[in-house]
């Protein structure tokens, strides 16, 4: 059942984010990768970003991998990762930019691969 409300009868409206707002990020990393490594290495990410005094003031709760450190997606091309962050609005953006950049370097210092899109194509020769 669908119930219609016309604009005009709404008295009350609540606004349950008002006081925090939620940083999502995606990350994937090759097929070849050891997952355990992957949750080991974002843990330190995470740790570092608390400990920094320019971001920690924007942050409600410390980031987490979504499904106690399990896998979200086998993409096509990754095996993906969400990570959650309880934030101050609004400030999410920013938080996950900082995510996304922390997370790039260090996976790049460590020598785990973010992989990106490819395509193999097969050419067939039919004896011609």
């Amino acid at each position: 059942m669908v119930h219609y409300i016309p604009n005009s009868e709404i008295a009350i409206l609540s606004n349950r984010t008002q006081v925090w707002a939620r940083a999502v990020v995606d990350i994937g990393v090759h097929y070849n990768e050891n997952t355990d490594r992957v949750v080991e290495v974002l843990e330190t990410v995470f740790d570092e970003l608390m400990e920094d005094k320019q971001y920690k003031v924007f942050i409600l709760e410390r980031p987490m991998i979504l499904g106690d450190g399990g896998v979200s997606e086998l993409g096509d091309s990754a095996v993906i990762f969400k990570i959650l962050c309880k934030v101050k609005p609004p400030n999410q953006w920013t938080i996950e930019r900082q995510m996304r950049k922390r997370i790039k370097d260090k996976f790049d210092e460590v020598g785990i691969e973010i992989p990106f899109p490819c395509t193999n194509l097969y050419m067939r020769d039919n004896g011609k």
